[in-house]
């Protein structure tokens, strides 16, 4: 029953801090959406649970593909808009926005088709 109220206060002050909560596992593990932009920071272990191991939950693939890899900013989330070059990983891909633009761009030597209409 105690850590039943811990969470319950320590969840009430989360929402009066504005930060929400996005996951909760039931075992004492939060993810919070910290910048307001709808996507969860990493995994955190509440106080007061001892076998709650944040970085093993960090490393399951379901939360690596929707991590938001800064979340003290609502402009760098997964899906953002990513500027190429400028140094940020905006959509959370592990790159700037470079590797987008390559992905994109034709192999070396092979020019662009162009798009041919009827």
């Amino acid at each position: 029953m105690g850590k039943s109220i811990a969470i319950a206060l320590a969840l009430m002050a989360c929402a009066h801090s504005g930060i929400r909560v996005v996951w909760n596992n039931g075992d004492g593990a939060v993810r919070l959406d910290r910048d307001g932009d709808g996507f969860a920071g990493p995994w955190e272990c509440m106080p007061g649970y001892p076998n709650c191991s944040a970085p093993e939950l960090n490393q399951r693939p379901e939360t690596l593909s929707k991590l938001d890899c800064n979340d003290r900013d609502a402009s760098i989330h997964p899906g953002a808009p990513d500027t190429p070059g400028d140094g940020i990983d905006q959509n959370c891909d592990g790159a700037d926005g470079i590797r987008e633009a390559l992905d994109r761009a034709p192999p070396p030597g092979i020019a662009p088709q162009p798009v041919l209409s009827n």
